[in-house]
């Protein structure tokens, strides 16, 4: 559990702040617009920054207390990590055992290289991988010492569909009993896995809460269906979620606050990135 109380961080011309935040057990998602400060809010639950005002807990242990302690079991990988080139994916993470005290870690190695699918590249430079390998040697230190608190920056980039499913399962069990916090544009690949959803916007916190809260409520509902091409010009934009062409026919989904075709229409459950769409576009119409 991680637990943020009045806190403040200025950067530049930018502000975060979390009033009363509590981060429970399990995968929360950090969402929002890019410059929405959702790396700087990853980087304050990581010791990689620290906030101007206010406290940061781990299952009441705080930062100004046992910041040792807490680090060690911390597992961060931040946007953009540099990895060491001309090191072998075995050869970095014994490195980064010896960085974070973790003095027997060569079976916790070899058994994250067989979790991401690195044994077969496990002594080969990492200069000479491709960047989905690299991105897999980046996630598998963050898990060195099964850190209680992890942070991920956005770790699905540069992986393809299989190797983000592998990531995923991975993270899913990993979370029991664990705190996970993911930054994502992609929250479709997070349905069915998240337990928590944070959004950010603008330096604040503007909803936390369960899936289920996340998708119930909503002031538009989404309505699918199938229409000629043609049909797309009139729609409104911001009401347009998804689209798929066959032919001279599109499969739809849209939303809208009733049914705008009841012959062409029907509901459908929003997933949790039609309700992003939904409640960026009520916060817009509400800002005018």
């Amino acid at each position: 559990m991680i637990t943020m109380t009045h806190v403040e961080k200025q950067l530049g011309d930018f502000r975060l702040a979390v009033d009363d935040l509590v981060l429970y057990d399990g995968v929360t998602i950090v969402i929002g617009k890019n410059g929405a400060g959702k790396s700087t809010f990853l980087q304050l639950a990581a010791t990689a920054q620290f906030p101007d005002q206010g406290e940061i807990s781990y299952n009441r242990k705080t930062v100004k207390e046992d910041l040792p302690i807490i680090r060690m079991d911390i597992g961060f990988l931040p946007s953009g990590i540099e990895l060491y080139e001309e090191m072998t994916p075995k050869k970095f993470l014994l490195y980064m055992c010896t960085l974070k005290g973790i003095r027997e870690g060569r079976e916790e190695i070899s058994a994250l290289l067989d979790s991401f699918g690195l044994l077969a590249f496990q002594n080969k430079k990492i200069a000479k991988l491709s960047e989905g390998q690299k991105q897999r040697v980046a996630i598998a230190q963050t898990f060195l010492g099964l850190p209680r608190f992890v942070l991920l920056d956005e770790p699905l980039t540069c992986l393809d569909i299989a190797e983000r499913k592998k990531v995923m399962a991975y993270i899913s069990n990993y979370a029991n009993n664990r705190t996970v916090l993911t930054t994502t544009h992609e929250l479709n690949d997070w349905e069915g896995i998240c337990e928590g959803i944070l959004w950010i916007e603008n330096g604040e916190v503007h909803f936390h809460g369960s899936p289920e809260q996340w998708t119930s409520s909503l002031p538009l509902s989404v309505w699918k269906g199938i229409v000629p091409v043609d049909y797309l010009l009139s729609v409104q934009d911001g009401k347009l979620i998804h689209s798929r062409i066959s032919r001279d026919r599109a499969h739809v989904r849209i939303i809208a606050n009733q049914n705008p075709d009841p012959a062409v229409f029907t509901e459908t459950k929003p997933t949790i990135e039609d309700a992003y769409f939904i409640r960026k576009a009520d916060q817009f119409s509400s800002s005018k």
